[in-house]
């Protein structure tokens, strides 16, 4: 299972149990009917385990000191 790395990484509150996994499966699902019949027999290899939510590219972007706003 995935284990929550906060801030970074975490898994999604407010949710019923399986709520988000469905979701995931939903989506996965829709992608697997767009692959080719040998990527599909790859895809089906997987199975979905857990879910989290990872953010990335946190930062602040400031203006650089020679610009004028």
């Amino acid at each position: 299972m995935i284990k929550d790395q906060l801030p970074t990484i975490f898994h999604a509150e407010g949710h019923r149990p399986g709520e988000i996994q469905q979701a995931i499966r939903d989506v996965l699902a829709g992608y697997r009917s767009t692959l080719s019949h040998a990527h599909q027999s790859l895809l089906d290899r997987y199975e979905v385990r857990d879910v989290a939510i990872k953010v990335v590219g946190v930062g602040v972007s400031e203006p650089s000191a020679g610009s004028s706003s």
